[in-house]
C-alpha cells in the first residue's frame, strides 16, 4: 500500500477557568484547520482504495490535492483516476508526483510509471523541442508553465496546435493531428527578427562571392579570330606582290630568265591562290570573332553558377587552292 503522508495537525490549547466570578460564554466549536482536514480526506480515500472503491476514492483525494496539492496526495489521486478511466487527468497527477516528489520511493517510482504505461495508450504524449528555450509556449492556446517542459505533455486525441513566442522574434507553430498512443517530440524554432533561425552560426555570414567567370574560351576565340586576320592581311599583301610580278612578266620586263608567258602564269596561279586565302582568311575572323562575341555577351547573362563556358575548336589548314577554316561551338 501507497505510504501516507504525516500532516502536523494544531495543538489545541486550553485555559484553566477562574475559580470565582461569572461563568464564561461557551466558545464556539472551533473550525478543523487545513491540515486536519486533508489528513481526514487522504485517510477517506486510502479506505476507499482499499476496498476499491475508486471513484469515491478520487473524490477524496481530489479533494485533498485541491487544498495542499503534495507530491503524495497525486500519487493517489493519479493511481485513482487511472482506474476510473480518466487517463488524462491521471497521467498529470502521476507526473506532478514523479517532477515534484524530492525524495521518492523506488518502489512507489515504479508504481506510478507503471499506472503511466496503462494511461498512455489512450492519450496523447507530447515533447516540445523549442529554440529558444525560454520561449513562451502554448499548446492549444494555452500558456504552459516554464517548469513543465519540455514535457511530457499529456493531451486528448484530436488535432492540437502549437506555437512558440517569444519578443525579437518571429513566432513559430504548427498544427497536428494526433491519434491516441501517440507520442511525438514538437519542434519549434524561433527566427531572430531581421535574421536567421536561433543558434544558426551562419545567419549573420555575408554571401560568398561569385566565382570568377569563366574566360579562357573567350581569350581562344579572339586569338583565333586575330591570327586569321593577320593571316588574311599577310595574304593580301602578298597577293599584290604577285600580281605586280606578273604585270612586269606580260610586260616582258621581269621574266627571271625564263619564258615571260611561263612566268605570268605562275605569278597568276601564286596570285589566285593567295587572293583566295586572304579571302577565306577574312571570313574566317569574321566568323570566330562574331560567335565569340556572342559566347560572352551570353555568359555575362547567365547567373555564375548556372553559366557554361563556350566550347569553341579551330582548325587551320593549307589546301593547294588557299586554307580551309573548320570550326565547332
Amino acid at each position: 500500500m501507497l505510504r501516507t503522508t504525516l500532516i502536523t495537525t494544531a495543538l489545541l490549547v486550553t485555559v484553566p477557568a477562574f475559580a470565582q466570578g461569572p461563568a464564561a460564554a461557551p466558545a464556539a466549536s472551533p473550525q478543523p484547520d487545513v491540515n486536519t482536514e486533508v489528513k481526514r480526506l487522504f485517510k477517506e480515500g486510502q479506505l476507499a482504495a482499499g476496498f476499491a472503491q475508486w471513484e469515491k476514492a478520487r473524490t477524496a483525494f481530489g479533494k485533498a490535492f485541491a487544498l495542499k496539492p503534495l507530491p503524495q496526495i497525486a500519487l493517489n489521486l493519479g493511481r485513482a483516476e487511472v482506474k476510473v478511466g480518466d487517463a488524462l487527468a491521471g497521467s498529470e497527477h502521476l507526473q506532478f508526483f514523479l517532477r515534484e516528489e524530492l525524495n521518492p520511493d523506488p518502489a512507489e517510482v515504479a508504481a506510478a510509471q507503471a499506472l503511466l504505461k496503462e494511461a498512455k495508450p489512450k492519450i496523447v504524449t507530447v515533447t516540445m523541442k523549442v529554440e529558444p528555450a525560454d520561449a513562451e509556449v502554448l499548446v492549444d492556446g494555452r500558456s504552459i508553465e516554464k517548469k513543465l517542459l519540455p514535457g511530457p505533455i499529456f493531451l486528448p486525441p484530436g488535432t492540437h496546435s502549437f506555437e512558440a513566442r517569444k519578443e525579437g522574434f518571429q513566432g513559430a507553430g504548427q498544427s497536428l493531428e494526433l491519434s491516441a498512443g501517440a507520442e511525438v517530440g514538437v519542434p519549434l524554432k524561433l527566427t531572430a527578427v531581421g535574421g536567421g533561425a536561433v543558434g544558426d552560426p551562419d545567419a549573420n555570414k555575408k554571401p560568398p562571392p561569385p566565382p570568377p567567370k569563366d574566360r579562357t574560351w573567350t581569350y581562344v576565340g579572339a586569338g583565333v579570330s586575330g591570327g586569321l586576320l593577320l593571316l588574311g592581311i599577310g595574304t593580301a599583301i602578298g597577293g599584290k606582290v604577285v600580281h605586280d610580278r606578273a604585270l612586269d612578266a606580260a610586260k616582258g620586263t621581269d621574266c627571271g630568265g625564263t619564258d615571260c608567258r611561263s612566268a605570268y602564269e605562275g605569278h597568276a596561279s601564286t596570285m589566285q591562290a593567295l587572293s583566295w586565302t586572304s579571302l577565306v582568311s577574312f571570313i574566317g575572323a569574321g566568323a570566330v570573332g562574331a560567335v565569340t562575341l556572342y559566347s560572352w555577351s551570353q555568359a555575362k547573362k547567365q547567373p555564375a553558377d548556372t553559366k557554361e563556358a563556350a566550347r569553341a575548336s579551330f582548325v587551320v589548314a593549307p589546301t593547294l587552292g588557299g586554307v580551309v577554316v573548320q570550326g565547332t561551338w
